[in-house]
């Protein structure tokens, strides 16, 4: 007599109990929402003229580097250098000319020449980048420092305030709120 190997035809298999596998869902479940991006806080560049006193060796003690679209940036300032005793020169600077002679785009050895010049002073069109304000109460934190090495002047005061007389472009205190005190029109 011969043993069957498969169940007759019709009755199914009924050794199994397991249920039928479950086919994988065609569309996966959706994703969370991104988180919102962070947007920095609006900036605006600004061009000023600077003098800067060289050093009596020449130089301002400053280190540039070609950003690669052509601007040269400051990226160090010298503890006791030049720039930094004249307080006018922040790393992130861009360098522009340097004694009335727009600088060659990128080109870090004519900018050493330009910044080792015969004057004592360095006349250096600079750029920079300055928080924008847009309403609201402004408050801002100043480093500990004589109000001249902050950039500003003061015309009166009282026991209760102090007026500013004027700010002293790229200091301290107009990288901080230089757009309260310049137009938008420089």
């Amino acid at each position: 007599m011969e043993r069957a190997l498969c169940p007759p035809i019709g009755l199914g298999n009924r050794a199994s109990s397991a249920p039928p596998p479950q086919q994988p869902p065609s569309t996966p479940p959706p994703l969370p929402p991104p988180p919102a991006p962070q947007r920095p806080a609006p900036t605006s560049s600004r061009r000023v003229r600077l003098a800067v006193p060289r050093d009596p060796a020449g130089g301002l003690g400053v280190t540039l580097r070609d950003a690669g679209d052509g601007a040269l940036v400051v990226t160090h300032v010298r503890p006791g250098g030049a720039a930094d005793r004249d307080g006018s020169l922040r790393p992130g600077d861009r360098l522009l000319a340097v004694d009335g002679a727009t600088l060659p785009s990128g080109d870090l050895a004519a900018a050493q020449a330009a910044l080792l010049g015969p004057t004592s002073a360095a006349v250096l069109t600079v750029e920079y980048d300055v928080a924008m304000r847009h309403g609201g109460p402004l408050r801002v934190q100043l480093p500990r420092a004589p109000p001249h090495r902050l950039g500003l002047s003061f015309a009166a005061g009282s026991s209760e305030a102090l007026v500013i007389g004027d700010v002293r472009p790229a200091s301290a205190a107009d990288r901080l709120v230089g757009v309260l005190f310049h137009s938008s029109s420089e």
